[in-house]
C-alpha cells in the first residue's frame, strides 16, 4: 500500500507542476503583449 501513496503523490506533484508551469508560460505571454501595446500606444501619442 505504501508503494501506492508514494506513486499517488508522485503523479499529483507532475500534474501540479505541469499545470504550474503552463500558468506561468501563459502569464509571460499575456505580460509581453500588454508591454508591446503600451508601447505602441506612447509610440503614437509622441507622434501627436
Amino acid at each position: 500500500m505504501r508503494w501506492f501513496t508514494v506513486l499517488a503523490g508522485a503523479i499529483a506533484a507532475t500534474g501540479l507542476t505541469t499545470c504550474l508551469v503552463v500558468q506561468i508560460r501563459k502569464l509571460i505571454t499575456e505580460v509581453a503583449e500588454v508591454i508591446r501595446s503600451w508601447r505602441e500606444v506612447r509610440k503614437l501619442l509622441r507622434r501627436r
